[in-house]
């Protein structure tokens, strides 16, 4: 699933959009690939805890 298709489905505010997007989260696979390897977003470049 996409970005964009996740983004349909669920309330994802822009500024969550544009993380994923700089950081090249751009599929749900990246995103979950990426949080078992981190255990974390907070560290993705633009998040601002």
């Amino acid at each position: 699933m996409t970005l964009n298709q996740l983004s349909y489905l669920e309330e994802i505010s822009v500024r969550s959009l544009n993380v994923c997007e700089v950081n090249g989260l751009l599929d749900l696979d990246s995103m979950i690939s990426y949080y078992q390897e981190n255990k974390t977003f907070t560290n993705l470049k633009n998040c601002g805890v």
